[in-house]
């Protein structure tokens, strides 16, 4: 998830980011890779047979998610020895970072899953500090114990305990998305579906210390055996949108969270600002050609929202978001002469070398050249010698003189 969903006003997001930031420990979109977007930096590492899809929950929207052992998941899954044999098993390892060890505090973990129909093999969603025995400190997994489809299971060595929510009543082995949530608050125990209490814990004892005395590794998609750290309960299935708190979410919060709301949490920055320099300028619209140019998918390039990257997120990154035309090589918000002594200043009209040419320096159709298209592309769009972009207005005609030096520029012309 590239970060999704609705990110309300930027004076919201910063005030609420001066009071949360430090509560969300790590968020993880699963959006092509395993990054952590918090401000804490617990990237993890994608490991064996998974893959980034376009499959994703509808009140996301866009972006990907991971599919885990995609060969067992597709066929239907199959059980822990099969995947064990195959030696290719897929999940993801978040090392061991003691930010995820809450000792006796409150915690929440939430998650997007979807399994297919009727899965009947149980696997771990997110886990910390492995999983059976002593060694289990947190674990929200897929069909624990038979007949419960979340559960949240904690362990200090002495005592395990469990949040269950009933397959019967809440359904999440139907092939669709479901958002699950587990989280601590003081001594009860909480699973959440689809934002709906599902179950409760009200018998934790005092205390009750999760941090344990052997820590093994947080994982997305499977857990570890506490004795011999080897691998189990593999999820066969999607994932998406993990994230963990310090601290237990309101069922308000859930919502916004389902909804791909981390506002309270992470600040957006800039649309469009891909470097993250704080400005929109010649550099973003490079990286985003680029993107476009390489058939690449990541959502933070997928400018006007529609599930894609493509020429038409940069229609929205030149007229919406930095308002100017195409040709404004100087990114000064108008096309005129001066642009194109410039970029003709450079020298890289129709040379011999291929994929050379920048915005600023002509390569305004996004293909990496600075040619006769380009110009296409320019004057086209009616900017020339318009002044600035209004901010509504009818699309402007070509001027006369534009039309002129654009039969000009697109006769063939010499290569040197």
């Amino acid at each position: 998830m590239r970060i999704r969903g609705v990110f309300f006003t930027a004076l919201l997001v910063l005030m609420s980011n001066s009071m949360a930031s430090a509560d969300l420990i790590g968020y993880w979109p699963l959006d092509g890779d395993a990054t952590d977007l918090s401000s804490n930096g617990l990237d993890g590492e994608a490991i064996g047979d998974l893959s980034f899809v376009d499959d994703v929950p509808g009140a996301l929207g866009s972006g990907k998610s991971l599919l885990l052992n995609t060969q067992f998941t597709l066929e239907g899954g199959v059980d822990q020895d099969t995947i064990i044999a195959e030696d290719n098993a897929g999940y993801v390892d978040l090392g061991n970072p003691d930010l995820l060890n809450f000792g006796e505090n409150d915690f929440t973990v939430a998650a997007w899953m979807k399994v297919p129909e009727l899965l009947t093999y149980r696997g771990n969603i997110f886990s910390n500090g492995g999983d059976n025995g002593g060694g289990i400190r947190y674990v929200l997994a897929y069909l624990e114990t038979g007949s419960n489809g979340v559960v949240l299971t904690t362990d200090d060595n002495a005592t395990k305990r469990q949040a269950q929510a009933p397959l019967a009543e809440f359904t999440v082995d139907d092939g669709d998305w479901h958002h699950v949530v587990g989280q601590r608050s003081g001594n009860e125990l909480r699973v959440y579906v689809d934002g709906e209490l599902a179950a409760e814990n009200l018998d934790l004892p005092e205390p009750y210390d999760l941090s344990g005395t052997d820590q093994l590794p947080a994982y997305i998609g499977v857990g570890a055996d506490a004795g011999s750290g080897a691998f189990e309960k593999f999820f066969q299935g999607w994932i998406d949108d993990v994230a963990v708190w310090d601290e237990a979410l309101s069922e308000q919060q859930i919502a916004a969270v389902m909804n791909g709301d981390f506002s309270p949490w992470i600040s957006v920055g800039t649309p469009g600002d891909f470097n993250g320099d704080g400005t929109l300028d010649a550099a973003d619209i490079d990286l985003l050609s680029n993107e476009i140019r390489v058939g690449g998918t990541d959502s933070k390039f997928d400018v006007d929202g529609d599930g894609s990257v493509a020429a038409a997120d940069r229609d929205e990154w030149v007229i919406n978001l930095r308002h100017t035309w195409y040709g404004d090589a100087d990114m000064n918000g108008i096309f005129n002469s001066g642009d194109l002594v410039a970029v003709f200043s450079v020298g890289e009209y129709e040379d011999a070398t291929p994929g050379n040419s920048t915005w600023a320096e002509g390569d305004w159709d996004g293909n990496g050249d600075f040619d006769s298209g380009d110009f296409v592309v320019a004057f086209s769009g009616g900017g020339y010698e318009q002044g600035e972009r209004p901010a509504i207005a009818a699309v402007p005609e070509p001027s006369s003189f534009a039309l002129m030096l654009l039969g000009l520029w697109a006769l063939p012309r010499r290569r040197r």
